[in-house]
């Protein structure tokens, strides 16, 4: 291991590592409700009046997946560091993708510890 860290004998280690990964279902919706929209204005050079016909409002589904790692202080049971990514997954995600995100994650994650 790098850092000064080396992975200890049962019963040996400073501290625990404890991870949580979720994922959830997001959905953003935009736009108008379906129907006829209309403005009026009146200014110093003249006025207008605009329509206009909504179709409806669209509706985004993605999903969002958060990974939490904490390192606790097996002396005191406190957690010494918590490193958080969060981001939008991507649609139908092979296994092989999924592990290389896996990985890509904990490495991006781990480079922040220890604290300074």
């Amino acid at each position: 291991m790098q850092r000064g860290f080396r992975q200890g004998s049962r019963g040996q280690a400073d501290f625990w590592v404890n991870y949580h990964v979720t994922k959830r279902q997001t959905q953003k919706v935009s736009g108008q409700p379906q129907g006829m929209h209309g403005g009026v204005a009146a200014g110093t050079y003249g006025r207008s009046v605009s329509i206009g016909y909504s179709s409806g409002q669209s509706v985004k589904t993605y999903e969002d997946g958060t990974a939490m790692f904490d390192v606790i202080d097996i002396k005191t049971g406190r957690i010494v560091w918590r490193g958080v990514a969060e981001g939008r997954l991507k649609n139908n995600m092979s296994k092989a993708d999924r592990e290389q995100l896996t990985i890509t994650v904990v490495h991006e994650l781990l480079e922040q510890f220890p604290p300074e």
